[in-house]
């Protein structure tokens, strides 16, 4: 009698394990896609598959998420080293992810370090491939009732041409050089309450060249002249060729409102190129 007690206890365990089992994946995919749903607002969140061992490594493979024609994300395996039991013990975990596209820009080879601090998510990126070049930075998520956060960035050796083609800006024109520097971000909520970015050029300069004449127009008449630089006209053809020996570019968040300036200075004088992004937030990126 007790004997078949215990054997039917151990067949109940045993069905349950393998329940468990077979429905953790998809109750975790579920999740996760609940989870991405309701942060960015958004219906349009696919994953292709998520390996869930109760020791080794988490995989979660094929994250696409869309939103609004803005935003388009796609991420290929995200491995997850001490696996489902650091996600609880808040003890520290790496992460690898091989790719990460964001609309047109790809990161590549990330290697995260991830841990909890209080209510905070801390991570700090070792290393990954950008735009040709390297990353390393921190970033810490404050997970209140208004989620806040902070993060550093430094980038090296970021490739000039490598951006002009991935953002598809070659029949407007061209850009060689390489560039690094820092991005600092703060902020809460849909907000952003410091930008602040300044990059340089590392190597011994560059050319522009500018093949899209109405666009050169435009760029012109945005411009920073000063009183050496000549008429509109002399400009616009300086900078159909436009070599330059430094270049420098900045990002200040004030009132609300982005201001992106790049400056060039080569033989041919100084150019400055101000941008503009009015009530700059997260909504303008799509999130």
């Amino acid at each position: 009698m007790i004997k078949r007690i215990l054997i039917a206890i151990v067949a109940i365990v045993l069905v349950g394990s393998i329940y468990v089992a077979l429905n953790a994946k998809r109750w975790a995919m579920a999740y996760i896609k609940k989870e991405i749903s309701e942060s960015l607002q958004t219906k349009s969140v696919t994953i292709k598959d998520l390996r869930l061992p109760l020791h080794g490594p988490i995989v979660l493979n094929g994250l696409v998420i869309k939103k609004d024609n803005v935003m388009e994300l796609n991420v290929s395996d995200i491995v997850l080293d001490k696996g489902i039991w650091s996600v609880f013990s808040g003890s520290t975990g790496d992460i690898h992810i091989k790719s990460v596209l964001v609309n047109q820009l790809m990161i590549q080879n990330v290697h995260l370090n991830v841990w909890w601090h209080k209510q905070d998510l801390v991570f700090h990126i070792l290393d990954g491939k950008i735009l040709n070049g390297t990353m390393k930075g921190n970033a810490i998520f404050e997970l209140r009732t208004i989620p806040a956060y902070q993060a550093r960035l430094d980038l090296v050796d970021i490739s000039l041409p490598k951006f002009i083609n991935d953002f598809k800006l070659q029949k407007k024109l061209s850009l060689s050089g390489k560039v690094s520097g820092v991005i600092e971000v703060k902020g809460s909520g849909k907000n952003f309450s410091i930008i602040h970015g300044d990059l340089s050029n590392v190597d011994k300069g560059g050319e522009l060249i500018i093949e899209d004449t109405v666009f050169l127009k435009q760029m012109v008449k945005s411009m920073k002249l000063d009183k050496y630089a000549g008429s509109e006209d002399l400009v616009v053809a300086s900078l159909k060729h436009y070599l330059y020996n430094k270049l420098k570019a900045s990002l200040n968040l004030e009132k609300g409102d982005l201001f992106l300036e790049a400056t060039l200075e080569g033989d041919a004088g100084k150019r400055s190129f101000p941008i503009v992004y009015h009530d700059f937030n997260l909504e303008r990126l799509g999130l």
